[in-house]
């Protein structure tokens, strides 16, 4: 490296680089996909570059599907097809007796 020293980052400015919170980023540095430093106590620094490469590698979480009320209707039916039936076999039969 030219000379130059390496810049380095606290977790909260690494979390900000990575739209992550602080405590996503401490989960990634205990599962050691990012490498710290220990500056003494409890001062710990990140390196910019390990960091960025990261950042490229990250997947952004998925979106929940968004449903719609017919999507719930048929649910219903589904999980509550064997009610259904039973209720309107039970109605069918009712109205059979009573007319006789």
């Amino acid at each position: 490296m030219g000379g130059q020293p390496e810049k380095l980052l606290s977790i909260e400015e690494s979390a900000r680089r990575l739209g992550k919170s602080v405590q996503e980023v401490q989960n990634l540095i205990r599962q050691g996909r990012l490498e710290v430093f220990r500056l003494g106590g409890n001062m710990v620094r990140l390196r910019l570059r390990d960091v960025e490469a990261l950042g490229g590698r990250l997947q952004p979480p998925p979106k929940p599907a968004v449903r719609g009320s017919g999507d719930r209707w048929l649910d219903f039916l589904y999980f509550n097809d064997f009610y259904i039936i039973g209720i309107l076999l039970i109605l069918t039969l009712l109205a059979v007796i009573y007319a006789l």
